[in-house]
């Protein structure tokens, strides 16, 4: 019987691995959006001089920051949980090719040790 590779699991790894880097380069873009949004919002509390801080920016600011809109950390999470299941489903094609190669190399072992079939 010979040893079956399921090459459909090398593809969606693949697949698996380029989205991984497409969300990998969003969440890059946000943490850098984020970081502006940052230093607009110190120089807007630091501008005023009197007054206590306006509570709206710092609202707003905390929301996107992730305190209690943790986007960033999430995206950061998908990635992760897409690289992992890529290399499960990459480790999984590796070992059935490497089955498949020896189970092969056996029966080219066999066929030699039994010669060529009588006619």
């Amino acid at each position: 019987m010979a040893v079956q590779v399921d090459e459909w699991k090398m593809t969606q790894a693949r697949v698996l691995r380029a989205a991984a880097a497409e969300y990998s380069r969003l969440a890059q873009q946000l943490e850098g959006t984020l970081s502006n949004l940052s230093n607009i919002n110190n120089n807007v509390f630091n501008a005023q001089v009197s007054g206590p801080p306006n509570d709206f920016l710092r609202n707003l600011w905390n929301e996107w920051n992730g305190q209690t809109n943790p986007l960033v950390p999430r995206l950061h999470n998908l990635v992760s949980d897409l690289n992992r299941q890529a290399g499960q489903w990459e480790q999984s094609y590796r070992s059935q090719k490497q089955a498949a190669e020896a189970e092969s190399r056996r029966l080219a072992e066999e066929a030699t040790r039994c010669g060529p079939p009588e006619t």
